[in-house]
């Protein structure tokens, strides 16, 4: 049995709209989205835009971040000018040693 037009291309406008709603769940959204759109059967009448399709399906633009190249070069800059990268200005000592309690 088929979904009608009308229910597919809500499911389409819902998972093209999940990454902007919530963004955790953007990975997910565009799994599901590969899969749907890759089977005629969904696709069948038009109910989702090739373009709007593979704009979806687009993985997102990389932030300022730990793991981008924007943020790595913040790190390097601040560790050649002597200056202690954030994680190790926060870090909390290590406890003291154990004491004889004899």
């Amino acid at each position: 049995q088929q979904l009608d037009i009308d229910h597919r291309k809500s499911l389409f406008a819902f998972l093209c709209a999940v990454p902007e709603r919530k963004p955790i769940f953007s990975a997910q959204a565009r799994e599901i989205l590969g899969v749907l759109g890759g089977k005629p059967e969904w696709r069948k009448g038009s109910v989702i835009d090739d373009a709007v399709l593979s704009a979806a399906l687009a993985p997102p633009p990389l932030k300022g971040g730990r793991g981008s190249a924007q943020g790595r070069a913040a790190s390097t800059g601040a560790i050649a000018s002597g200056a202690r990268p954030a994680a190790a200005a926060t870090a909390v000592p290590p406890p003291p040693p154990p004491q004889d309690e004899w």
